[in-house]
């Protein structure tokens, strides 16, 4: 009887572990069912139609396609605006304060023509220099001492790099700056030979006159760039003096920004082998022609 008695507790816990171990293997199987049919049903599902992590990728792709008309929008208007603005303040403002000159100063329409200029290339040279006390307008006209330098450094047949164009000049004869002071000349040259009394014309043809002042300036600027000339030399200068406003030092990142920004117009190397291959042979002709005058002498 007492075998019986102990014999009881060890059958209950034999029975107790298998009856464990077979809801442990039952728990096992139907994690795996459940993890298999989940990988089933994946792909079906991401087949079926697009969810999850798929609808907010296709409703930012249509957000951008909503906003690109919209941006595009905001800025032609800005620069619709910006037209209107440069208009107002270089155009209308300057040849509405030269007729209150002509109303009280003089009626000569030539002294009104100069005074009219100069007051256009005075609020310049002030816009110019507000905005150059901008932290970041001061940048941008680093970045464009960079673009100047680097052009000097490759039009000066050196290789392109940092330490040579931090040597090269950051002053340029063909720069926009120049091109904008030698439309102010124009302008006042031409607006001396406007001779209509009504207001509304003499600025319908002042607007009509943009295209040929731009086209003047843009030659003179060419010029300047390839002539040495005194003559040419001289119309340079304003625009060189007004560099000082509007081109900067830059520091050696700059600069490397500008390297980089010439490399992706053009071969730089081919243009400064051919400057070298060109100066070679000049200096060739030069020198032979030198050692046939001298046995000529002789």
């Amino acid at each position: 009887e007492e075998e019986e008695e102990e014999s009881q507790p060890s059958r209950r816990e034999k029975r107790g572990a298998a009856k464990a171990e077979k809801e442990v293997q039952a728990a096992e199987k139907t994690d795996e069912k459940e993890l298999t049919e989940k990988q089933e049903a994946a792909p079906k599902t991401a087949a079926a139609a697009p969810s999850g992590e798929s609808k907010p990728v296709v409703k930012k792709a249509e957000e951008k396609e909503e906003s690109d008309p919209k941006e595009k929008a905001f800025m032609g208007a800005i620069a619709a605006f910006s037209i209107v603005l440069a208009v107002a303040i270089f155009m209308v403002l300057p040849y509405y304060l030269s007729q209150l000159f002509q109303r009280f100063v003089t009626d000569n329409n030539n002294v009104v023509a100069v005074f009219e200029g100069v007051l256009r290339l005075v609020i310049f040279v002030v816009y110019i220099w507000l905005i150059s006390r901008m932290e970041d307008i001061q940048r941008v006209f680093m970045y464009h001492g960079a673009e100047h330098k680097c052009i000097n450094c490759v039009e000066h047949g050196l290789d392109l790099t940092v330490e040579n164009v931090r040597k090269s000049s950051r002053e340029h004869k063909r720069c926009g700056t120049s091109f904008l002071v030698f439309v102010i000349v124009i302008t006042v040259i031409l607006y001396m030979f406007i001779r209509v009394e009504s207001h509304a014309m003499r600025l319908v043809i002042r607007l009509l006159l943009i295209p040929v002042i731009a086209g003047i300036s843009y030659e003179l600027l060419r010029a300047a760039g390839r002539s040495e000339n005194p003559v040419i030399q001289v119309l340079s200068k304003p625009g060189l003096w007004m560099q000082k406003l509007t081109v900067k030092e830059p520091d050696d990142e700059m600069i490397e920004v500008g390297i980089a920004s010439v490399e992706a117009v053009f071969d730089w190397r081919t243009f400064v082998e051919q400057m070298r291959a060109e100066e070679s042979g000049m200096s060739a002709e030069g020198s032979a022609s030198v050692g046939s005058q001298g046995a000529c002498c002789k």
